[in-house]
């Protein structure tokens, strides 16, 4: 039986020691936390609403699965040194140091499609293989420019997206993949070279320095609210555009 840890409504810092039973345990409340304490035992941590920030030196066994809300563990032992991570629906998993191949291969990845979060920013190589291709990398306010490796789509957004802030990517996309962006804003900073389409949804914001980000593109998709943001006096030649349902392209900055 999964436990009820916290179900409170305004900020909370939990000081004292948690164990997890068999069943595990759920922090489920609107508000952001922070558990100091220690978090012991053979159940789960289970995440569905909210944000939570683990400093304590973690030791449960049973992995952390977050559904909704963000899960950032922040520091050298935050992290238990057994458990899958699995992050699902509009839900997040990070790191308060850099994203590494270490952590990604943490998830139980063929059964996480929900956000991969980038907090700090990062030159680190990235492998998502075997990810589910609905998996977004990304959060407000950092930047990636290590290659990206995928067996699926490039996926994107600045989760929890800030009205002046964004996700930058800074990589250069290669190959015959897609790039789908559905959350907040990101911009792409890279002479990319993808020839997949490009598909901005949910209203989101994708940002282009140059029109080499985007200009191998087969296609670029605005029909679900997606919007294109891009440096006055550029102009979009050769490329297909599907546009409708509020999406299409803006000149100024866009707060989304």
């Amino acid at each position: 039986m999964n436990s009820i840890i916290y179900q409170l409504k305004s900020n909370l810092v939990i000081l004292f020691n948690i164990e997890l039973l068999s069943g595990g345990g759920s922090i489920t409340d609107t508000a952001s936390k922070t558990v100091t304490g220690n978090i012991s035992g053979v159940g789960a941590l289970n995440q569905t609403t909210g944000d939570i920030t683990l400093q304590g030196t973690n030791t449960f066994q049973g992995g952390t699965n977050t559904s909704g809300g963000k899960t950032i563990f922040d520091g050298n032992n935050a992290l238990p040194a057994t458990g899958n991570l699995k992050v699902t629906s509009n839900g997040g998993i990070g790191t308060t140091s850099e994203l590494d191949q270490t952590f990604l291969d943490r998830f139980d990845k063929s059964n996480s499609n929900g956000n991969v979060l980038s907090t700090i920013t990062t030159a680190n190589n990235l492998d998502f293989t075997g990810f589910d291709n609905s998996t977004l990398l990304g959060n407000e306010g950092t930047a990636v420019s290590g290659q990206i490796t995928t067996d699926g789509d490039y996926r994107f957004g600045s989760y929890q997206n800030g009205a002046s802030s964004e996700f930058t990517v800074s990589t250069v996309l290669s190959d015959s993949k897609n790039v789908v962006i559905t959350e907040g804003n990101v911009a792409l900073t890279g002479a990319n070279t993808y020839t997949g389409s490009t598909t901005v949804a949910n209203n989101a914001v994708m940002k282009v320095a140059n029109l080499g980000s985007i200009s191998s593109s087969s296609g670029l998709d605005l029909s679900n609210g997606g919007i294109i943001e891009y440096t006055d006096g550029q102009e979009f030649t050769g490329v297909p555009v599907v546009v409708g349902n509020n999406g299409g392209f803006s000149t100024g900055t866009n707060t989304n």
